[in-house]
């Protein structure tokens, strides 16, 4: 058996591969804690007749992913962030272009992954069919899944 020094300094086993590789957790490797990673579906709600979906609660989860309906009324799909849950905004970005998933990208029953940077700063979420500028009302309920961890 192997013994190693992990970053507190004590001896402990290892463990390693049938070539001899180590193998340490991300905790081990950086000597930082590392959560574990729990992902959740979070149904994501835009009313029939309705461009906005109802306002999505990450707590201290991140959005990773928006998985798409089966059904769609063509339209980008623009998101509205808040920090408080109460007072909600467009997503922008450096160059004042609104975040959005193009209309040809909303293809039915796909994963799109979010950009974690864009996301991270915001706990409350909304969804919103179309734009700012130009809102497009659902020809029937949509139901959505924001994948978060």
């Amino acid at each position: 058996m192997m013994y190693a020094q992990n970053p507190s300094k004590e001896s402990r086993p290892v463990q390693s591969d049938a070539d001899g590789n180590l193998l340490v957790t991300a905790a081990e490797a950086t000597g930082l804690p590392v959560a574990p990673v729990n992902t959740a579906a979070i149904t994501v709600t835009i009313a029939n007749g309705a461009s906005l979906s109802n306002a999505i609660d990450l707590g201290v989860a991140r959005a990773g992913a928006i998985i798409t309906p089966a059904a769609w009324t063509a339209a980008s799909l623009t998101v509205l962030v808040s920090h408080d849950g109460v007072t909600y905004s467009s997503l922008y970005d450096d160059a004042d272009t609104e975040f959005a998933i193009a209309t040809a990208n909303m293809a039915t029953g796909r994963s799109r992954t979010l950009p974690l940077v864009t996301f991270l700063p915001y706990r409350y979420l909304k969804f919103r069919s179309g734009t700012a500028a130009l809102a497009v009302n659902q020809g029937a309920e949509r139901v959505m899944y924001l994948v978060a961890n």
